[in-house]
């Protein structure tokens, strides 16, 4: 069984994606099934990266030129 300590560095090192050896994907598991402030942490990181990802991907996506709205809206309405 692995500590906390040990599962938040073998998280980093590749447990959320496993990578890690059989045996330490294992520990980690075991270890998160049991412990409830890792099961939170593990939680509250997924989300914290769900939102970067969200975040990222609303910076690549390219602003609509305020003509093309207002041209957009104009046609919409009849004007």
């Amino acid at each position: 069984m692995v500590s906390c300590r040990e599962f938040l560095q073998l998280m980093l090192d590749g447990w959320l994606a496993a990578t890690l050896p059989r045996h330490r994907q294992r520990a980690c598991d075991e270890h998160v099934a049991t412990c409830h402030a890792c099961t939170d942490y593990v939680d509250s990181y997924r989300v914290t990266v769900g939102m970067l990802r969200r975040h990222r991907a609303a910076e690549r996506t390219p602003a609509v030129p305020e003509d093309l709205v207002r041209a957009i809206v104009a046609q919409h309405s009849g004007s």
